[in-house]
């Protein structure tokens, strides 16, 4: 006799999992042990495969056996009876009957938040996400700072004038959210221009970060082995050094996605696709704070001005030669228009920090799928191209190569060129020690 427990007998041939009774059908070929695994492989691949679909398609040959083992075993209830398909036909109409239910109870809700949308409340809101992020990341470094962790070579001179301006800082950004908390009340019953609250926006977030993972993982997987074949392929050192590099960001980008975690709606920001664990002011662990904030949104517009004043001004000298700069490459041609969303300037703002370890960088539009090349320019240390944008650091005064941390750099703001930029801009140090302008040289 076959048991499950020391309390259940079983009639001979017939197994439990736990849940329920299997008998194998007449001529299987398997055991009772190969079904059970068999059916937990193929439940966590389906399970799986929102998150990450390509695990199907690695593992088909496993899912196609594990299916022609599960039909060697049925059911083995005495009571089990099979649904006909006027039970599914009616269990299925019953959960269209339930999403009809539902949409309808949310449309009514979203009607209702609109009569109570209250611009300035949004616009609180959005700053006292803001300041609460700031506020966490003061106290955060002053703490560090006290405790030595942080630049623990520092004088204490230093070390306590330090202190005494974050704890200015936090003072600050505390009276700020004190005085925003009672304008805002709870902020996931602040409803935006369309009646939406956040926790309805997340959804939207949450499925484009997934397509958004899922298309860069897929092209990322394309591209690698590419990559390795152009390797083994050339002889040239400089050559081979720039596919180094570049396979290397693509590896680190690739292993950077493959290791999120399955999420879920609550996880995302309602403001943007980015996990809202993700938003703050140092990278790693964070990446950057949202867009959408007040002060972020600032510092965009003021960008855009300084841009189109600079594209303006341009155009009235487009018939002049250019000026040739001993340091730095011809002018680029000139570019239709200028970045538009705050997508957009958050991948320029995060070129321009990567300056401290290059001399000039390009952002440009351009055409064609996501791939990567290396510059053309015998002083360019490396160009990638991620959708319609690309991205050229070169050095002006020697050739060098990007070490492991600056690759690490270099791969955080290559992954954010998503969107259709059509920007051309030189950027230049005024200085060895990191401060930056942009160049003003008229394009050609």
């Amino acid at each position: 006799m076959a048991t499950d427990s020391a309390t259940q007998v079983l009639p001979d041939g017939v197994f439990s999992d736990g849940e329920r009774l299997w008998r194998a059908k007449q001529d299987a070929t398997t055991t009772f042990e190969e079904n059970v695994a068999a059916r937990e492989l193929f439940i966590d691949l389906h399970q799986d495969e929102f998150w990450n679909p390509w695990r199907m398609e690695e593992r088909a040959a496993e899912l196609e056996r594990a299916q022609q083992v599960m039909q060697e075993w049925e059911r083995a209830e005495p009571d089990f009876k099979r649904k006909t398909k006027r039970q599914l036909d009616a269990e299925m109409a019953r959960w269209d009957r339930d999403f009809e239910r539902k949409r309808e109870r949310r449309e009514h809700e979203r009607q209702e938040n609109l009569k109570r949308f209250d611009p300035a409340r949004e616009q609180a809101r959005l700053e006292l996400l803001e300041q609460e992020c700031v506020l966490a990341h003061k106290v955060d470094e002053v703490g560090r700072l006290r405790s030595g962790e942080c630049f623990p070579a520092m004088p204490s001179e230093r070390r306590a004038e330090q202190v005494r301006e974050l704890e200015t800082a936090i003072d600050r950004h505390r009276a700020a959210v004190e005085r925003l908390t009672p304008v805002v009340g709870d902020p996931e019953d602040v409803p935006d221009q369309h009646g939406r609250l956040p926790r309805d926006r997340r959804h939207s977030t949450f499925y484009y970060y997934r397509e958004r993972r899922i298309t860069d993982v897929r092209e990322l997987r394309a591209l690698l082995p590419e990559l390795e074949a152009q390797l083994k392929a050339t002889d040239d050192r400089e050559e081979r050094s720039k596919l180094r590099t570049e396979r290397d960001i693509k590896n680190w980008r690739l292993d950077k996605l493959l290791a999120v975690p399955r999420l879920e709606a609550k996880d995302m920001c309602a403001d943007c696709a980015t996990p809202a664990h993700k938003h703050g002011y140092v990278s790693p662990p964070f990446d950057y704070p949202c867009p959408a904030w007040p002060g972020q949104r600032a510092i965009h517009e003021k960008m855009m001005q300084m841009l189109e004043t600079f594209r303006h001004r341009d155009a009235g000298r487009s018939d002049a030669p250019p000026r040739q700069s001993p340091n730095l490459s011809p002018p680029c041609p000139q570019v239709s228009r200028s970045p538009t969303s705050c997508s957009d300037f958050r991948t320029f703002r995060s070129s321009i920090r990567m300056l401290r370890f290059a001399a000039v960088v390009r952002i440009a539009g351009s055409c064609g799928r996501h791939e990567s090349k290396a510059g053309a320019s015998h002083r360019s240390l490396l160009c990638l191209r991620l959708g319609q944008v690309s991205i050229d650091i070169e050095h002006p005064r020697r050739r060098s190569r990007l070490g492991h941390q600056n690759r690490r750099i270099l791969g955080q703001a290559a992954g954010r060129l998503e969107s259709q930029v059509q920007l051309l801009v030189v950027i230049t140090p005024t200085n060895r020690g990191g401060d930056r302008e942009l160049d003003r040289t008229p394009a050609g």
